[in-house]
């Protein structure tokens, strides 16, 4: 099992430091990084979704 409690710390580091620029991630994208963080999707889902988001949308 992943250590999902440090990919989400980084996860939020990294959405601070980039709100912190003006630039904020969607809620879509960080409630899919934390599925992926927590182990519930595999990240060949995640690319999947992406690439049936951006060839099909």
């Amino acid at each position: 099992m992943r250590n999902s409690a440090a990919a989400l710390k980084k996860l939020e580091s990294v959405s601070s430091s980039m709100a912190i620029e003006d630039i904020f991630l969607p809620k879509e994208f960080i409630e899919k990084m934390s599925r992926l963080a927590d182990g519930k999707i595999s990240m060949d889902e995640v690319i999947f979704q992406l690439n049936e988001e951006y060839n099909h949308g």
